[in-house]
């Protein structure tokens, strides 16, 4: 299960937003879950602990005391650097905030009274796609693990004889 985090200081944008994403869960069957709907960015942080390649909707202009969205952004990268990252805010030109924290942002959602929770709901599917394809939904591991170092340590077939008649080489199989 794939664990959504959210985290908005306005009741409503967050109400909003976490019912978009749970009705598009539940009516799409995702493998994910709202874990948590945090006003402070504290308490999201405690309900995240560790992380484990979580799905996170922060608001950018958070109003809590030394952290913003780009703060608690950066601190969930360094806990979860595998994680997903979306802006939710009011101001549509500090996108470019993003880049200058080095954060990777999956997108960046402006607040509108009523496309906020559709437009989270339309990037929850992008993410749903995104990881169903990704090498390690396939059953892939990364290239560092011993499933994938024996893969270069296997032997590899060899041309063992050529015919002459039809120029085609007949490889010798894995076992051998």
């Amino acid at each position: 299960m794939i664990p959504i985090y959210l985290c908005d200081d306005e009741e409503t944008v967050r109400h909003q937003v976490q019912t978009a994403l749970e009705w598009k869960i539940f009516m799409e069957n995702y493998d994910m879950k709202v874990v948590c709907a945090a006003s402070t960015a504290q308490a999201l942080l405690d309900a995240a602990g560790g992380g484990c390649r979580g799905v996170y909707f922060l608001d950018v202009d958070l109003r809590d005391g030394a952290w913003d969205g780009f703060t608690l952004g950066r601190e969930l990268r360094r806990r979860d650097p595998h994680a997903t990252l979306v802006y939710i805010t009011s101001y549509g030109d500090l996108a470019w905030k993003t880049f200058q924290y080095h954060l990777e942002a999956f997108d960046y959602i402006v607040k509108d009274s009523d496309q906020t929770g559709p437009a989270a709901a339309r990037c929850l599917e992008a993410i749903h796609t995104r990881r169903r394809c990704s090498p390690c939904a396939r059953g892939m591991r990364s290239a560092t693990s011993p499933w994938r170092i024996s893969c270069f340590l296997r032997p590899r077939p060899r041309p063992t004889t050529y015919s002459s008649t039809r120029r085609k080489a007949v490889w010798t199989s894995w076992a051998a």
